[in-house]
């Protein structure tokens, strides 16, 4: 892969249909841009990419500790996420919850190394991307990878 890439990534609520979970998606994704007006990260991926995936994110209360966790990765990686909460009549439920991604975390090539031997390599690989860090951040790969499992255990929607 010679360019970097992005996905958006949404996790909706497995009680509601699929149509019900796009719609989600949009709602999560218009908090996204309110919150994040003039983020580089969400503003190459709605000029250049505009790929979405929707995935079963599990209860209210999945989606509740997920997004807790996603945050925290997100904020360290500098990638924008966000949540939407439904109104009153669903009682303020959390619907959803978006991130956008870039490849060198969704792709799993650059996750082989587990099992062709190649940690190092695919490691300075994947750092390489790190245009805010041109070190060897083990923390930084650390929730790289954090991201990438979130991702690899939901199903799609």
């Amino acid at each position: 892969m010679n360019e970097l890439e992005y996905r958006a990534y949404f996790f909706g609520n497995m009680y509601f249909s699929q149509i019900q979970q796009g719609i989600q998606s949009a709602h999560a994704l218009t908090e996204m841009y309110n919150y994040y007006p003039n983020n580089s990260v969400l503003t190459e991926w709605g000029q250049n990419h505009k790929t979405m995936i929707l995935l079963n994110g599990g209860s209210s209360v999945d989606l509740q500790r997920t997004f807790v966790g996603l945050e925290n990765v997100c904020s360290y990686l500098k990638l924008p996420c966000s949540q939407f909460h439904e109104d009153a009549s669903v009682n303020f439920a959390l619907t959803c919850i978006g991130v956008i991604v870039p490849s060198y975390i969704y792709d799993k090539k650059y996750y082989e190394y587990v099992d062709m031997g190649t940690y190092e390599e695919n490691k300075k690989y994947i750092i390489s991307f790190n245009t805010e860090r041109n070190i060897m951040d083990s923390e930084w790969f650390q929730k790289c990878t954090q991201l990438h499992e979130l991702l690899r255990s939901c199903r799609l929607a």
